[in-house]
């Protein structure tokens, strides 16, 4: 119990202390994509540890998606997913239920800023965690889009719980989402 709330607590002062240079987003795109990561850092990645809590915060704050459009955004699984609206720019939240996942999901962006912040701000884990990038890979996907995908994991020495942070990004304007963040605890 103890080790659980110090990774909390590690965590929690981490994202705190994220001074990221300024960047200034030279295109519409490269915005939204800036909004998505905004997005990602404060729902997926600052609530990996307590997603109920996620969850709570956004029922009280946020209406829920129907649950036959949020099953579009949960894989088929029962959950809960909430639409966020930032200056015209519409991103979903899923939670499945009984899982520790959370993902992010954007229609229009620029992939490629997209995934430079992305990577920014995941290869690199604060102090005792260790982080690892564990995938990059580019497929087509069944409406042959071409879509790629990388992963980090933050580990901490000797532990088998891990977190697991994924961007998959399809690179055709388009597609339904272009960007799709999560992150989930892992053994």
């Amino acid at each position: 119990m103890r080790r659980r709330i110090i990774v909390k607590q590690v965590i929690f002062f981490f994202l705190c202390s994220l001074t990221f240079e300024p960047v200034i987003a030279s295109t519409d795109e490269e915005h939204k994509a800036s909004i998505f990561i905004k997005y990602y850092t404060a729902f997926c990645l600052s609530y990996v540890t307590n997603l109920e809590s996620l969850r709570e915060s956004l029922t009280a704050n946020t209406a829920k998606l129907p649950p036959k459009v949020a099953r579009k955004f949960l894989s088929g699984h029962d959950g809960d997913a909430w639409k966020l609206l930032d200056e015209q720019v519409i991103s979903v939240v899923a939670l499945p239920n009984h899982k520790k996942f959370c993902s992010l999901s954007m229609q229009k962006a620029d992939t490629e800023y997209a995934k430079k912040q992305f990577i920014r701000l995941v290869s690199t884990a604060p102090q005792p965690f260790m982080s690892k990038q564990v995938s990059s890979h580019k497929t087509l996907s069944a409406l042959n889009v071409l879509t790629n995908t990388i992963s980090y994991e933050w580990s901490l020495p000797n532990s088998r719980q891990k977190m697991l942070f994924t961007l998959k990004t399809a690179l055709s304007p388009k597609a339904d989402v272009q960007l799709f963040g999560s992150t989930e605890i892992v053994q």
